[in-house]
């Protein structure tokens, strides 16, 4: 399979419910597994999952309690997927540029992780999706020449992200930073016969603009924190 990567955003009260919905399911659960519904028994009033690792076993408990359906589904208990990645390239790319996103932004050098992903603050998350909207438009215009790469205009959407932030700004210094990356991984091998993470993204950049804007729309009025989990 290789590497996968999926993002998803919780509605706790939803999931509070769902709980309440699935009691009679947890003393056979539980006996068989050390399981996080447990912990949600106990605390269903607060937000309890916190961190990839506990949001990755309550996928696992969810799929075992939906083990007599046809088709897992996630949005009944709250749990909200909003991208999941179509290739092992796709998701080196993306958490290529996520890494070097919350590494670099002061803000988020407290953005929790741990073997299953990370946690994001949704404010921290659409800025993640900003970067890599303006990042990707902008690659565009490099002189890739040997790449699949066709210049498309920005729209109007896209235009307002841009013009959201000064040129001074840390993301867009960062963009920078990474436009230079790219050009110059492409001016050391033109044509790679395997394309690095910086440049798998410059061809898929339709792609990656599409779901982030699609992304953004989805959070637009949520204050809920984002789980983005890596497969590796």
């Amino acid at each position: 399979m290789g590497r996968e990567v999926w993002i998803y955003q919780l509605d706790y009260p939803i999931l509070k419910q769902a709980i309440e919905r699935k009691r009679d399911y947890w003393s056979a659960l539980e006996k068989s597994r050390n399981s996080n519904l447990s912990i949600l028994r106990e605390n269903a009033n607060s937000t309890v999952i916190k961190t990839s690792r506990e949001l990755w076993y309550l996928l696992e408990d969810v799929s075992l309690l939906q083990h007599d359906q046809d088709q897992l589904n996630f949005t009944d208990w709250g749990i909200h997927l909003l991208f999941e990645s179509p290739t092992k390239s796709a998701a080196n790319s993306f958490m290529y540029q996520f890494y070097t996103f919350t590494d670099e932004m002061v803000k988020c050098h407290n953005t929790p992780r741990d073997h299953y992903g990370s946690v994001l603050k949704v404010d921290i998350f659409r800025q993640f999706l900003d970067y890599l909207i303006i990042l990707c438009q902008k690659a565009s215009t490099l002189p890739l020449k040997r790449l699949p790469v066709e210049f498309t205009p920005p729209t109007e959407k896209i235009n307002g992200i841009i013009l959201h932030y000064d040129t001074q700004h840390p993301i867009m210094q960062l963009i920078e930073g990474q436009l230079e990356n790219i050009q110059r991984m492409y001016n050391l091998d033109p044509k790679p016969v395997s394309l690095p993470p910086e440049l798998d993204l410059v061809i898929r950049k339709d792609f990656v603009i599409d779901h982030c804007l699609r992304m953004h729309e989805m959070v637009s009025e949520t204050q809920s924190n984002i789980f983005i989990l890596d497969s590796v």
